[in-house]
């Protein structure tokens, strides 16, 4: 589990705190917990928190709001550990406490039901962890004022659980959408603090396959770092990048993807890591384009220019360029949408198919064989012409673009859609 804003839990360590006291909660335990705490031993954490709680329980009450406190501590380092049914218990007692109580504290609700929802999604639990997130949603509103970073932190979670549940384009468009709502208002639409939110808002819609609004999403940000860095920034490359990609994933507008890249290779790259690095992908987009567009002769001149660019780099060098090229990867591939071909009587049901090719260096896909098919049934045609008309950017070894023998790929379907 990654760390998450609701992990301060309160450890602004003001441990000197008189809210455990000494005798409810023994020295001992309290420094061991800040000692594992600091060094980030999220088990030996959890270890000492469940002692501050147990010691809590006896002297005050298992409904004592003294229980808060030590339960937060439990509850976030039990998150921290990876052990998610530690983190629902906690939260349950928690909880309990808090609705019991006549005016519980809302930043304690929104904490506690927040830890709940990432708990129980790391269980599988999708529908109680969106109940517990739309909790500590409807918590967020009592907050004075209302913090729209923790709003969007939040819908950003239910987008996640989204994409493992039903109705995946529907609910994810809520959510992603509800998200950068939520950034909006906290930052305005044009502030550079918004760019974080936007990538994110595009990569969603990528995900979706909703190129066009991606592409929206993307020149949103362009707008935004021209407006406050100027027209040149390398800041644009990788939105200019992604706009490119999203025309070659379907090999389509061949002109848009152009006039991106060379917008893209006209930007002003410092001399820095970061700056390198973006002129490096930059390079290496417009070797993209050749494969897919404009031919495959030239393409490996253009990688090798690419790899050159960050080999020669101080900060970066020849190990970070063979790294960032060690593997082919996927320009255009539109797999079948109906890979039965046509519903007949046998057409419903769930299946995968895998796919060998070879990637040679010029990008293109040769010895191709569907090696693996669970419905002996599916039209093999149709993956043998998806597969010739594919295009892969090839590796980049030392330099040179080199071909990649008996690559696997694997797609599942729901005949049943």
């Amino acid at each position: 589990m990654s760390f998450f804003r609701p992990a301060f839990f309160g450890l602004v360590i003001a441990f000197g705190c008189g809210s455990i006291s000494a005798q409810l909660a023994p020295d001992e335990a309290r420094a061991g917990f800040v000692d594992a705490y600091q060094a980030q031993d999220w088990p030996r954490a959890t270890e000492f928190a469940e002692i501050m709680v147990d010691r809590v329980a006896v002297a005050e009450g298992e409904r004592s709001a003294a229980m808060l406190q030590p339960l937060l501590y439990l509850t976030g380092a039990a998150y921290q550990a990876d052990l998610p049914d530690k983190v629902v218990a906690a939260t349950e007692r928690a909880l309990a406490i808090l609705a019991a109580q006549r005016s519980p504290d809302a930043a304690q609700i929104l904490e506690f039901h927040w830890f709940q929802g990432k708990a129980r999604a790391a269980l599988g639990d999708i529908n109680e962890a969106n109940q517990a997130y739309y909790s500590a949603l409807d918590a967020s509103e009592e907050l004075r004022p209302r913090d729209y970073t923790i709003v969007a932190a939040i819908w950003d979670d239910l987008l996640e659980s989204a994409k493992r549940g039903d109705d995946v384009y529907n609910k994810g468009n809520y959510a992603a959408s509800q998200a950068l709502q939520a950034r909006e208002r906290q930052f305005g639409k044009n502030s550079p603090e918004l760019i974080e939110g936007l990538g994110q808002y595009a990569s969603w819609l990528r995900y979706s396959s909703q190129w066009g609004k991606e592409r929206a999403a993307r020149e949103r940000i362009i707008d935004i770092i021209d407006r406050h860095y100027g027209p040149r920034d390398y800041r644009m490359g990788p939105q200019l990048r992604a706009i490119a990609q999203s025309y070659m994933y379907r090999n389509r507008g061949e002109e848009q993807a152009v006039a991106a890249i060379t917008r893209a290779l006209e930007l002003y790259f410092p001399d820095t890591p970061a700056g390198t690095y973006e002129l490096g992908r930059v390079t290496a987009s417009w070797a993209d384009l050749h494969v897919v567009y404009l031919g495959q002769e030239d393409a490996s001149a253009i990688y090798s220019s690419a790899w050159r660019i960050m080999a020669d780099s101080e900060d970066l060098g020849v190990d970070f360029a063979n790294k960032y090229f060690e593997k082919p990867r996927r320009l255009f591939l539109s797999w079948p949408d109906q890979p039965m071909g046509s519903r007949g009587e046998n057409y419903f049901g769930r299946g995968h198919v895998v796919m060998q090719f070879d990637v040679t260096a010029k990008g293109l896909l040769s010895n191709i064989e569907l090696v693996e098919a669970s419905r002996p049934d599916i039209d093999r045609a149709q993956f043998y012409r998806v597969f010739e008309r594919a295009r892969y950017r090839p590796r980049v070894l030392e330099g040179a673009a080199v071909a990649t023998v008996a690559m696997k790929l694997r797609n599942s379907y729901d005949w049943s859609r």
